[in-house]
């Protein structure tokens, strides 16, 4: 589920059904990311473009609504607007689909923190 929260607050605080569990189903890791690389193609494929983003706090993104899959090594909060803005959307680690979460080349800005 993708909500709206312009705050920029620290990825996983919020969590998809109140157990625990991130919007993208998956438990929530202890250790919030400092950085991830995002892919212009699903299944994180190395036949598009791909771009990387590291923290602390809020980073747009250089390539805006390009991005299909994301690989990243703990929790972060993915925006649909520049500057943390827009509708968000919480991940746990790698998503191979973003479509399937309904975030497919929506990334302006990720928080990490």
């Amino acid at each position: 589920m993708v909500r709206d929260h312009p705050n920029g607050q620290k990825a996983g605080t919020e969590t998809g059904d109140g157990n625990g569990d991130a919007q993208d189903g998956s438990t929530q890791p202890t250790e919030s990311a400092d950085s991830a690389v995002l892919f212009d193609d699903k299944n994180f494929s190395d036949d598009g473009a791909s771009q990387g983003v590291a923290g602390p706090g809020c980073k747009n993104v250089a390539r805006r609504d390009v991005t299909s899959s994301i690989s990243a090594s703990g929790s972060l909060k993915l925006w649909s607007g520049q500057n943390c803005t827009g509708k968000s959307l919480v991940i746990n680690g790698d998503v191979a689909d973003l479509g399937e979460v309904g975030f497919d080349n929506a990334v302006e800005s990720v928080f990490f923190g």
